[in-house]
């Protein structure tokens, strides 16, 4: 399966939302800020979000990569950074000293091949 992973502001907005505080503490007194207040500290959260974020899923699975990079085409390129297109691949590990097969999301080549592991 692939899918397109990256950063864009939407995303990185989202987690700002999330993780911004509706109150604000001053000498030990907590103060409830304004919208706009809230507003000003989401934006400038969610400008540092998106410059600092690891990269994360942003598309459906899509049996074949040709799908994923019609998606990561779709995706305004300022809005966006670190697009890439990975496919999701088992991979042996070894758990508590049992081997195990566990799928992982690896950068995609079309000249490596995957399944001779």
């Amino acid at each position: 399966m692939f899918a397109v992973f990256g950063v864009t502001k939407q995303v990185a907005r989202r987690v700002a939302e999330k993780k911004t505080p509706r109150t604000i503490t001053v000498n030990r007194k907590k103060i409830e800020r304004t919208d706009e207040q809230l507003v000003a500290a989401i934006d400038e959260a969610a400008q540092a979000y998106f410059e600092r974020m690891k990269p994360v899923i942003l598309s459906p699975e899509y049996s074949s990569p040709s799908f994923a990079a019609d998606f990561m085409d779709l995706v305004a390129p300022e809005d966006a950074r670190a697009l890439e297109v990975r496919i999701r691949v088992p991979v042996k590990k070894v758990i508590k000293g049992k081997e195990k097969v566990v799928r992982r999301w690896l950068s995609w080549n079309p000249d490596t091949d995957y399944l001779a592991a």
